[in-house]
Parts: structure tokens; sequence; C-alpha cells
């Protein structure tokens, strides 16, 4: 059985969809489909069924699923332990980020880590909708505000305030501002979650939606008077001019750390950079 076929079919149950899983994946629909066909062949049970809700297991694929994962773990596994055993001079690292952590964060975490393993070759990936990262095999650990399931485990190393964000000229001299202040204006709308549980969002003036990678163009149309935007603080930090930030009342924040997989057999690379994290960067908290 191919393992990449194996990977597809995952990645396409995780998502619910064929499509998805074709897009990120790189393959067409009908490549991706014509894998997941022959994985049920080949075993001679269906592993899958569609619904309203999207692509799912079968109760039979269900009970497979535990063994296609292990066998994505230990191919994984395999290859880094030859790689040693040929004496590699290189190992590799994949993280997966959100941009404002790529950006802020990662930077001064790698270039203290690759004065010790100048051997690791590390890949930062970024994105906003990391959850299945780790369980894809996309990347190696996640910095995020999230355990992205049970299979993983979270750190948290860091209180990111959430702020707001106005055109410099409707600020004044404030330095913070009141929930209740903010419905006067037109929001623009990038996160849902806890800005749903903070927010009644039917109270504000107007609504903006706005989905991007970028944070930094958030901050544009805010600047171009279109509207407020509520942000992490750590989001914030790229100032340009003619925006301001208000601290908000009440506080609100969400908790950033890393996540990875429970599997105790973990790579070198992934073992070193865990191992950098709590000695080097943990322990200043």
């Amino acid at each position: 059985m191919e393992l990449n076929k194996i990977k597809a079919v995952l990645t396409a149950l995780k998502l619910k969809s064929f499509s998805k899983a074709a897009e990120e994946l790189g393959y067409t629909n009908s490549a991706l489909l014509h894998m997941a066909d022959s994985i049920e062949d080949e075993l001679g049970i269906l592993l899958f069924r569609r619904s309203f809700a999207g692509v799912e297991w079968t109760e039979e694929g269900k009970k497979i699923k535990p063994i296609l994962e292990s066998l994505l773990d230990k191919e994984r596994i395999l290859r880094q332990k030859v790689s040693e055993l040929k004496g590699a001079k290189e190992h590799y690292l994949r993280i997966g980020a959100y941009s404002s952590i790529s950006y802020h964060i990662i930077p001064k975490i790698l270039k203290n880590f690759k004065k010790l393993y100048p051997e690791i070759r590390v890949s930062v990936i970024v994105g906003n909708n990391l959850a299945n990262w780790l369980q894809t095999d996309i990347a190696d650990i996640l910095f995020n505000d999230c355990k992205p399931n049970e299979q993983s485990e979270f750190v948290s190393i860091l209180e990111d305030p959430y702020v707001a964000v106005f055109p410099s000229e409707l600020c004044g001299n404030k330095k913070s501002i009141k929930r209740e202040e903010l419905y006067q204006y037109t929001l623009i709308s990038v996160e849902e979650g806890k800005m749903d549980e903070y927010f009644d969002k039917s109270k504000f003036k107007e609504q903006l939606n706005f989905k991007s990678v970028d944070d930094f163009s958030v901050l544009s149309m805010v600047k171009e008077g279109l509207g407020i935007a509520i942000l992490p603080s750590l989001v914030a930090k790229r100032r340009m001019q003619g925006v301001q930030v208000l601290k908000l009342e009440p506080k609100i924040s969400r908790v950033l750390g890393f996540a990875y997989k429970k599997s105790k057999e973990k790579s070198y690379s992934t073992e070193k950079f865990l191992e950098f994290l709590g000695e080097q960067y943990l322990k200043d908290k």
C-alpha cells in the first residue's frame, strides 16, 4: 500500500472534503479520489462515505484509521533513522506558525537554536488554520493559540492581549477604550471564536468581513478609514503611520504556545527543538 495514498485519504477525512485535501496536497480532485478508491479496493472494505456534513469515516474505517496513522508515523521515523545511520549531516524541522508569531517570536528562537544545531535545516510555514498540520504531517511543531487535538500536547509561553486598532484621526489622546464604545464604528471582522464571545457583533454600526494570511493588510484597511479592527497585540506591533492602538476594557487575551504530537518516537530534529524550547526559552517565562 502506497503511503502517499494513505496520507491523501487521512487528509480528506480530516478536512471532511476531497476537494480541500486535493488543494492542500497539490493533487487534482480526480487523482485524489482515485487514490482513495484504490485503497478501498486493496483492503476490500468501505473506509468512507459522503454525506451533507462532508466525507466521513465508516464504522470499519474508524477501526482502520489508527493503523493508517501509525503507518505514516513509522515511515517518517524510519526515514529519519536511516538518515542518521548513513551519517547524514543535515536533519529537517518543519515549523507551522501564525504570521504574527513568525514575524515577532520565531526569528529570535531560531537564531539561538541554529547556533546549537547548525546541522538542522528549518523551514517555517505560515498560515491561519493550522489545526490539522500535525496530523497530516505538514509540520513537526506548531506555534499557535490552542491544542490542535487530543493526540497533541500544547505548552503555553505567552499571553497576548487583544487591542483595538483605529485610524489615528479618530483617537485623539485616548490610550484605552471600553467595549460599549466600539459599537458606534464599522468593524473589520477578521476573527471568529473569541471575538464572538466578547462582542455582540449585531450592535456594530456595520461589519466588513475580511480574510487574509497577511495581518498587515488589515492595518492598511484601518489606516484608510474603512473601519476599526480588534487584533492581538502581537499583530498590531507591526505599526504603520496613521494607525493607533488602544487597550480594551475589559481585557481579553489569547494564550500563545507550541504544540507537538504526543508520540514517544520523535525525529532527532523535533526532540532537539523541544529540548531547546524547554531549556533556553521557557526558563525565561
